[in-house]
Order: structure tokens, then sequence, then C-alpha cells
């Protein structure tokens, strides 16, 4: 089941970053102590933010109704007349237990469905090297690459390039 996460999910989401952070390190620009989610407050008050402030989550459903977040997606809308346009997707991730389910492409596609609803015409991301799958799941959801910054994260001796992928609506 996929739905637009709200304050009452606060809890799971702060989990789920973390645990999206120190999974893929190399995947995310944030590190856990300079995440913008690195309080359960700042994920509440995130969360009270919409419309300008768009989470959707995955979840696995189990016998007692909606189950367990296993998966979220952002959609970063601007306030910007000239960039109404345009939103960027961030913080795709997906439970590694589990992936292989359709999770990920029914959160870009919910993102796709909002943007849509909201008279967005181009939804933009990035995507690092450390994330192939999540690069090959885009790809295959229409997402064209428009640009590439090489060496664009660190995380002590480890690389990754950053791949700059867009979808017109």
């Amino acid at each position: 089941m996929i739905r637009q996460l709200e304050p009452r999910d606060t809890d799971a989401v702060f989990a789920l970053r973390r645990a999206a952070l120190a999974d893929r390190p190399l995947a995310f620009g944030a590190a856990p102590e300079t995440d913008h989610f690195a309080t359960r407050e700042a994920v509440e008050a995130y969360l009270n933010d919409a419309p300008e402030r768009v989470l959707f989550g995955a979840f696995l459903p189990d016998a007692n109704g909606e189950g367990a977040l296993v998966g979220m997606a952002g959609l970063g809308l601007t306030r910007h007349s000239k960039r109404r346009h345009r939103a960027s997707v961030w913080g795709m991730f997906v439970d590694p237990a589990a992936r292989g389910r359709g999770f990920g492409r029914a959160l870009v596609e919910a993102l796709a469905d909002f943007a849509r609803s909201v008279d967005v015409e181009h939804i933009d991301l990035s995507v690092t090297g450390a994330a192939a799958e999540a690069e090959r799941l885009y790809r295959s959801a229409g997402f064209v690459e428009y640009g590439r910054l090489t060496d664009s994260l660190r995380v002590g001796a480890e690389r990754a390039d950053e791949v700059f992928l867009t979808r017109a609506l």
C-alpha cells in the first residue's frame, strides 16, 4: 500500500530514514549527523508542512491492517513561480528486506501522479553509483539522464559519481 505520510507516521519515518542513511551512506547526500531529519521533531515539522512538502510511504500489509513502513520517497515543490512546473524527488529508499516487490516503482508513480495533480510538468532527481538498482528503476520508469557529476560524494576512501535524471510528465 502506498499513501502520503502524515504526522502520525513520524516515528516510522524517523527510523526508516536512519536505516537508509546507515544502509547506503554513498546513496544519499545527507549524513546522519547533518540530515534534515536528524530529530523526530524535524520529521514531524516536515510532515506538517503539506502540501509544499510531500512524502509518500510504502507499507507492507499485515493481518492487522496497514503494516510496517518499508519505503519512502519525497517530492520537493517550489514556491518560486518560474520553477513551479518542476519538482525534485528526494530520499527514495526501500528497506532491503522489501525490495523486489514493486514498492520502488509504486512510490515513483505515486510521486508522478501527485506532481501531475499540482500541475508539475517535470520531475528531477539524482542518483549515485552506489545505488545502481535505483538508477535502473528510474530509467525504466521513463527518467533520462541530463548530466553527471564525477566524484560527487565521498565517505572515507569511497567515492561516488552522481547522475542527474529527469522525467517529463
